[in-house]
């Protein structure tokens, strides 16, 4: 099967009509901005989207989150053989980095 590359200008015609869609809130001040948490239904419903445009041209894209180290990671796979194309990031770096923040947290008590 044939991988189209996908640019990011097709990409965000895609998301660009869910982005306009948002609504428009007021300039919170910096203390809100931290305090605030991302808006979850916002990101699925982009991901959606994305996701969609992908399985357009055979492409599975699957969501998940690297539990040690909280990241999130995305698999790329053929629909049709169900064939991993790739990892982003890779798994081996993923446990590289869990394992490079447990050896930080023997040599040092906290973080900065």
């Amino acid at each position: 099967m044939l991988i189209e590359s996908v640019s990011a200008q097709r990409l965000q015609v895609a998301i660009q009509p869910v982005v306009e869609a948002k609504p428009k809130a007021a300039e919170p001040s910096p203390e809100k901005k931290e305090a605030e948490k991302p808006d979850h239904k916002f990101l699925q419903h982009v991901l959606e989207v994305v996701q969609e445009h992908f399985n357009i041209r055979g492409i599975g894209l699957e969501f998940a989150v690297h539990e040690p180290t909280g990241r999130i990671k995305v698999t790329v796979f053929d629909k049709e053989t169900g064939e991993m194309i790739r990892e982003v990031p890779p798994q081996q770096v993923l446990d590289l980095m869990a394992k490079i923040d447990e050896m930080m947290g023997i040599l040092f008590d906290h973080w900065a």
